[in-house]
């Protein structure tokens, strides 16, 4: 046997190990998630979905799901079968219209009447949640997400992503706004070089009205992030819109900063990037800067019976099985639109909070203060990474005169004390 013999049998016995390996690994987490099923653990499939492979395989991802979700997979009532049920919403010829030319290239679909059962799911769930809340308007894009999740009827009329659903996209892009003020924490010069070309956070806003299902060609990576978003905050999609940024650094960087280049670039969503790293580097940015705090930051609210400010206390505190009392929800949803537009700090109202700081929150910033004041530059100040309460006053960080200066929060809070 030649040498070239024994070293090509040798890599083949190592490539065979580190398969065998993966399997095994592979089996382990299946079994991990059947019990965590069978026995009920929430919060167990809540971090498989949100770690490593996800939940693997569309079969287990059939049982999961609904379990995430706190709703039975019991067959419900047609639209139209009840009383309550008789009026007809405004968007449902649209909806007739879109559903007949969706299911083209489903994948799993191969015949016809499979691709008419699915349509035929597909717009009793739509039709159904339109009529039961008739100030909800039908989006087209709504399709490409709900073609996921429909094979249940129940599994599609879960309360997933009302703001797209709203008269206005308002709500919508206030969220899509704190995509850039995540960037703007984790990378100062990506920043920069995004507001410089003038690029809104607009562009990513398929990727939050349809999880990426729109954008993602490959189905498995499109389920793969449906894991992460079904398991996590509402507002993980926006952490994984700044993630993406954020992982695209280089290439970005390496364009021409003008508006066209630089939203060419950022609309068009990578095909290529590994998914499992982007769950894991999106779950690693949210623990990094959690909702509340982000908001602070951004200076904005999001209105106060959002999704995302009640998710902790309102959703995660309901156990597996319990009903769910969807009244106090019904209620927020028939409210006006202008009763759910998210709040924006003006300056008066930074100080009425800078005098209701402790003195010990007072004497730090102010040392802080006169760091700034003192003439560190940008890149001194951002080497202090570990310190994220610098990065939540970067406007004073990137102040380049003195008037700039006086004008910032830092020195706000000196002249205050």
């Amino acid at each position: 046997m030649t040498k070239s013999h024994k070293v090509s049998l040798r890599h083949r016995g190592v490539n065979s190990f580190a398969k065998k390996n993966k399997n095994d690994v592979l089996r382990k987490r299946i079994r991990k998630i059947n019990e965590a099923i069978e026995t009920n653990n929430i919060s167990e499939i809540r971090q498989l979905a949100k770690t490593k492979t996800g939940l693997v395989n569309d079969g287990i991802r059939r049982r999961a799901w609904p379990k995430l979700l706190n709703i039975e997979t019991s067959e419900g009532k047609k639209p139209g079968s009840g009383e309550s049920q008789v009026t007809i919403h405004k968007d449902e010829y649209q909806v007739e219209l879109d559903v007949e030319r969706s299911l083209v290239n489903f994948p799993k679909v191969v015949t016809q009447s499979q691709r008419k059962r699915y349509r035929d799911d597909l717009r009793d769930v739509i039709v159904e949640i339109l009529r039961r809340h008739p100030k909800l308007s039908y989006y087209q894009a709504i399709i490409k997400m709900l073609t996921l999740i429909a094979k249940s009827r129940r599994l599609g009329q879960a309360k997933i992503l009302p703001y797209a659903m709203m008269p206005s996209l308002d709500l919508v892009l206030d969220q899509l706004s704190l995509v850039f003020d995540l960037v703007r924490l984790e990378d100062h010069e990506v920043s920069k070089f995004i507001e410089t070309s003038g690029v809104m956070s607009h562009f990513c806003i398929s990727w939050y009205i349809t999880w990426c299902s729109h954008d993602i060609q490959n189905i498995s990576s499109v389920t793969r992030l449906f894991d992460l978003f079904i398991a996590s905050d509402p507002l993980m999609p926006v952490y994984m819109a700044a993630t993406v940024i954020l992982m695209r650094r280089g290439e970005l960087l390496s364009q021409e900063c003008e508006f066209s280049t630089v939203h060419s670039l950022l609309s068009k969503f990578p095909q290529h990037i590994d998914i499992d790293d982007l769950v894991f580097q999106t779950m690693n940015l949210y623990k990094k800067y959690l909702p509340d705090p982000l908001q602070k930051y951004a200076q904005i609210s999001l209105y106060e019976n959002c999704c995302t400010n009640t998710y902790k206390n309102q959703w995660l505190t309901i156990e597996n099985g319990q009903p769910i009392d969807y009244t106090e929800a019904e209620k927020i949803l028939s409210l006006p639109f202008a009763g759910r537009k998210t709040v924006r700090f003006s300056n008066s109202q930074q100080q009425r909070h800078l005098f209701n700081l402790s003195k010990t929150q007072k004497i730090t910033l102010v040392c802080l203060s006169v760091v700034v004041l003192y003439g560190i530059t940008d890149e001194d100040v951002f080497a202090f990474r570990s310190f994220d309460i610098l990065k939540c006053f970067s406007d004073a960080i990137r102040s380049k005169t003195l008037l700039s200066i006086s004008q910032s929060y830092f020195f706000q809070i000196a002249v205050l004390i």
